[in-house]
């Protein structure tokens, strides 16, 4: 699941995510040199995950966002609008650059994992 990017760096929910799935991405991140935060939520519990659907049919999930202490606000505010003047660019494009360099981790080793 991608949720709330743009907001500041790229960080990732360690206890909506696949351990497995998880730690490949924080590798991947650690590859492309950039900062990875392993960020939960106390108002966790405000934000609808979709994710959960596919987490009971035991199928891996791993939870991508940019939410901070400081951008927390937006957590259940429904008339939040991601306005292009107050998105962090760089930090949504670094999301994008670890983003496609997961998802060619992925292509080359899950066959070969047998996942």
């Amino acid at each position: 699941r991608l949720d709330y990017l743009g907001l500041g760096p790229t960080s990732a929910w360690g206890s909506r995510s696949d351990p497995n799935l998880f730690v490949d991405f924080v590798s991947t991140a650690d590859a492309v040199e950039l900062d990875l935060v392993a960020r939960d939520f106390a108002g966790g519990a405000l934000i609808h995950d979709h994710s959960r659907a596919f987490r009971w049919y035991g199928i891996p999930t791993l939870y991508v966002h940019s939410l901070s202490i400081s951008t927390e606000r937006v957590i259940g505010d429904k008339k939040f609008d991601m306005n292009p003047e107050t998105m962090d660019v760089d930090g949504y494009y670094d999301s994008y650059r670890l983003l496609t360099a997961y998802l060619g981790y992925l292509d080359e080793t899950l066959d070969a994992r047998k996942l």
